[in-house]
């Protein structure tokens, strides 16, 4: 079907426009590649950019542009749009470089063979190779705004995800308008890309929940289409109306450029992504609108321009056409060349801060230099690496089905050797399980310690056979036993020491971590049950207003601790039920942690008058009190003996949500409601053994300055177990 031809100014000519290429080096530098290289990311990172990641919306704008501005060409000149070679182009320009990043990554995943990793990435690097990681993201439930215990070397790739399902979308489009709409068909097309960036806008404003976390509106292929349609939109309107004609109209067209940049460097310096605004008001439109219309203003040729000159001089053209691979490859290598690992390079035990910066982007740079001329170039030029040698379609296609062989080989090695999953099972006490007894039971005594077993002979450790007793202990603890009267040269099995972690996630990875303890220790006479959860501090209901500003609800998983479940349910990951598991499992020791999420910003129903407060503002002090009050009478209410650790100041960007200040005075506070109990409670001095912020051992046992490092947990485990909890190391 020819293609109807219509009046314009003058007809678009895509050659080369030099200023678009410094535009994409420049905002990927000074957006993602910063961005990402904050404290919340990487440790030790410099505070930076917090709105870097709105240069997505640029490239978003950029990219449809270019593509439809293409494809409108194509139907000019032909007719038609030849889809087949449209997606030939995307593979070769795409798939390449991405699929030498997910081998890679499953080789990895092979060759380190940690579990955790291979939950984590797994799905991550199939939804990278199918173009759904947005999807993947959403259904996991996986926040972009988060730092996770494992985090994914491919969180950065849901914007590939969402592009490559435009380049699907956009060809269908447009042939749709373009051979029904008849010779409006273009009008068609941009009144309908013009409502589909409202519409996407309008569809973000209602798809993000204020007070909830945002990931869903940031991810979604239907929220984020704004900016797609935006781009769209401009090309329909070039393609329709032209360029301006007169020298006035161009001049104007470039100075629109000022403002346009100068606004979107405002955006990525002071404005953050998580901003409520952004979502419910327009603000990604906003930020979509104002790159199209600095787009434009660069498209002009302007030499008397600084801006224009500054985009097209040629290292910033150059790191645009590298584009691509620093924005791949940025991520992964951030994650993996951690601060000791960059420390290596140099001989000294870690880099931090500006120094690990500078190590990251000079190896991206280095990473992306290569890839572009040795991998992604010769796969779009199709031509052997610095020849002219055809590189022939078999040998792409081969080259392709050998990569996604390799990854999918990598993954299957991978699950392989992966260790059998720890499954918790809730193993009730001998106490609890007896039928004639109640959750405390009768006799509680005998049937758990409370101390490490030692070997007790009756004829030397009976003190008097005929009060039917005997005492067991070092000098400073003793343990009353009953025992049968009449004497017997058997020893008394007291039973295995029984812990139970309860508290947020810092307790998760304590509580994983002295589970695997006891699975590499089988003999040690241990049992442990983890019961703490991402997420979950003390101070039950409401919302909390975390560091950054983000709000949202503490919600029934972690307010519900108090409330008894089916027993079988409770090794769930959705249920956090402290009181079946006391009851079931019966603990002879319980360690918990005053929570940094009870130091944020709380709006909790009925306290201080339902406005926003804190720690150390009388009526949240109360009201904290008696949360704290009632998990120990909880806690210890089956006869356990609890240990909280103590909060410790976060090696992170400190905001009025996280200060030492506060982290002080919850730690005051739950040591005087425990002195004030009559409960057995001991207040665990936890920042006095990480160490002082900062200091080389803190950053050796804190990876993000809040969680803790492997080599972290290992030492914990130790010293719970073997100080704090006097256990005998043999």
């Amino acid at each position: 079907m020819s293609a109807p031809t219509t009046e314009r100014a003058e007809r678009p000519r895509f050659g080369y426009i030099p200023t678009f290429d410094g535009m994409r080096g420049f905002w990927v530098v000074l957006g993602p590649l910063l961005y990402h290289a904050r404290p919340e990311s990487i440790q030790g990172g410099p505070e930076i950019v917090p709105g870097g990641i709105l240069s997505l919306d640029l490239f978003f704008v950029l990219s449809s542009y270019l593509i439809v501005s293409i494809a409108l060409r194509e139907w000019d000149a032909n007719g038609r749009i030849d889809l087949v070679a449209y997606a030939g182009r995307r593979v070769r320009r795409l798939f390449p470089a991405l699929f030498l990043v997910l081998a890679f990554l499953s080789i990895y995943l092979a060759v380190v063979n940690d579990p955790d990793l291979v939950d984590r990435w797994t799905g991550a690097i199939i939804s990278a190779l199918a173009y759904c990681a947005n999807w993947h993201e959403i259904v996991a439930g996986v926040s972009y705004f988060e730092q996770f215990l494992t985090p994914s070397p491919l969180k950065h790739v849901w914007s590939f995800s969402i592009e490559e399902q435009f380049y699907l979308f956009a060809p269908l489009f447009l042939i749709a308008g373009l051979r029904w709409g008849g010779r409006r068909g273009r009008e068609i097309l941009l009144a309908l890309s013009v409502l589909g960036a409202l519409g996407s806008a309008w569809w973000m404003s209602r798809v993000h929940v204020v007070g909830e976390d945002p990931s869903r509106a940031y991810y979604g292929t239907d929220t984020r289409a704004q900016a797609l349609f935006v781009g769209i939109a401009m090309a329909l309107a070039v393609h329709l109306y032209g360029q301006p004609s007169t020298e006035k109209g161009k001049k104007f067209l470039a100075l629109v450029a000022y403002p346009a940049t100068a606004f979107h460097l405002w955006a990525v310096l002071a404005v953050s992504e998580r901003d409520a605004w952004m979502f419910e008001n327009g603000g990604f439109l906003l930020v979509a609108a104002a790159s199209g219309a600095a787009l434009m203003g660069l498209s002009q040729n302007a030499p008397w321009s600084p801006l224009h000159w500054f985009f097209a001089w040629s290292p910033v053209r150059y790191t645009g056409r590298i584009s691509y691979g620093l924005y791949l490859y940025h991520w992964p290598i951030y994650l993996l060349v951690d601060s000791e690992r960059a420390g290596s390079l140099f001989g000294v035990e870690r880099v931090t801060g500006w120094s690990l910066l500078a190590v990251h982007l000079t190896l991206t740079l280095v990473v992306s230099v290569l890839s572009f001329h040795l991998i992604e170039q010769p796969f779009v030029k199709r031509k052997w690496p610095f020849t002219f040698t055809e590189l022939k379609p078999v040998m792409v296609a081969f080259a392709g089905a050998t990569a996604v062989v390799v990854i999918l080989s990598g993954l299957l090695v991978a699950h392989t050797r992966r260790p059998p999953e720890i499954q918790q099972i809730l193993v009730p006490s001998a106490a609890a399980s007896s039928s004639d007894q109640g959750p405390e039971g009768e006799g509680t005594e005998s049937d758990r310690t409370e101390l490490p077993d030692e070997s007790v002979e009756s004829e030397t450790a009976l003190d008097d056979p005929s009060e039917g007793e005997v005492s067991i202990g070092g000098p400073d603890e003793e343990l009353v036993v009953e025992i049968d009267q009449t004497p017997t040269e058997e020893p008394i099995d007291t039973g295995p020491l029984r812990i139970l972690t309860v508290g947020d996630s810092v307790m998760a990875q304590l509580g994983d971590a002295l589970v695997e303890w006891t699975l590499d220790n089988p003999d040690a006479g241990v049992i442990v049950f983890d019961e703490a959860h991402i997420g979950c501090g003390t101070v039950r209901f409401g919302l909390k207003r975390v560091p950054g500003g983000q709000e949202g609800p503490v919600g029934d998983l972690c307010s519900n601790w108090a409330v008894p479940v089916d027993p079988e349910s409770v090794s769930q990951e959705t249920v956090v039920s402290w009181t079946t598991v006391l009851e079931v499992f019966s603990p002879d020791v319980v360690i918990s942690h005053v929570s940094p999420w009870d130091i944020t910003d709380r709006l909790i129903p009925g306290v201080a008058g339902d406005e926003w407060t804190n720690i150390g503002e009388p009526a949240f002090d109360e009201y904290a009190a008696s949360e704290y009050g009632a998990a120990i009478e909880l806690l210890t209410s089956t006869g356990a003996e609890l240990y909280f650790l103590e909060g410790a100041e976060h090696n992170r960007p400190i905001t009025d949500q996280n200060t030492p200040e506060r982290v002080t005075l919850l730690n005051e506070l739950v040591a005087a409601v425990a002195a004030d109990s009559e409960a057995p409670v001991t207040m665990v001095d936890f920042p006095g053994w990480i160490g002082e912020v900062g200091s080389d051992r803190e950053l050796n046992l804190r990876d993000d300055g809040l969680h803790l490092s492997r080599e972290g947990l290992d030492e914990a485990v130790d010293w719970l177990l073997f100080e704090i909890l006097a256990l005998d190391p043999g």
